[in-house]
């Protein structure tokens, strides 16, 4: 999906930890999110979601994600990276634009609170499309580069996975990857904060 801003410019939706997106949380919704997360982080303890393996982790993990209220995690609002437009989403998901008063004015303001430090992630995923279908894709993005890669085979992706999970971290760019086929989580990395 793409956004074509007032101004011309063309920006796409179809990754993640883009810079100019943002997701919103009206300040009346604030504590139902937080009530969601420890509602969450109780019962990821009740069950022992936190010792055991990765698979079943995500498994659980997804179940507890869906119940997150709708209202929270659907509002999105997106900076154009040329004229530094607002386009927010409404309760609706129709897209309201709002634009700066004057050319001085950031369009980078829903960039991480990092800034320069912020250290990237990378996605790996293979999934079957339907019956004997598949495909695989690689996302990245880090403060020095962004990518989307689609891949015919698992092997060209896990070794591609694995090629740029050791290129970012030696550069000290990345804080986290996950590597996952058809849904079962492969590979994970977390970089250590201490």
């Amino acid at each position: 999906m793409r956004i074509i801003c007032l101004c011309g410019e063309e920006f796409s939706l179809n990754t993640d930890f883009l810079y100019y997106r943002g997701h919103l949380i009206a300040d009346q919704d604030y504590e139902l999110v937080l009530e969601a997360i420890d509602t969450l982080l109780a019962e990821a303890y009740r069950i022992g979601q936190l010792d055991i393996d990765p698979k079943q982790r995500q498994a659980q993990f997804d179940y507890l994600y869906q119940q997150v209220p709708d209202t929270i995690q659907k509002r999105f609002i997106y900076q154009c990276p040329h004229c530094g437009r607002l386009h927010i989403n409404d309760a609706n998901y129709k897209s309201h634009i709002y634009k700066p008063e004057n050319d001085q004015q950031s369009s980078d303001i829903l960039r991480s609170i990092h800034r320069n430090d912020w250290k990237g992630k990378l996605k790996g995923n293979w999934a079957r499309l339907h019956d004997a279908v598949w495909y695989g894709y690689l996302a990245w993005d880090t403060k020095q580069s962004r990518g989307w890669k689609i891949f015919d085979t698992w092997e060209e992706l896990k070794s591609e996975y694995h090629r740029l999970l050791e290129d970012l971290k030696d550069k000290d760019m990345l804080a986290t990857a996950q590597l996952q086929k058809d849904k079962d989580v492969i590979h994970t990395y977390q970089r250590d904060e201490g």
